[in-house]
């Protein structure tokens, strides 16, 4: 017996689908198409100049 695969339309490659073929990487979001990260390795550091 042959098996046959047939491809997925587009119409049957749902938002599940493609989330579960597509992850971000670390600090990385995609939120409806939106790609958005996060830096957390960076520091801000307040400077404060004194005059006298």
């Amino acid at each position: 017996m042959e098996t046959t695969l047939y491809p997925l339309t587009i119409t049957q490659y749902t938002d599940a689908d493609a989330q579960s073929a597509l992850t971000a990487g670390t600090n990385i979001d995609i939120t409806n198409g939106v790609i958005s990260s996060t830096d957390t390795n960076t520091e801000y550091t307040q400077v404060r100049e004194i005059y006298d």
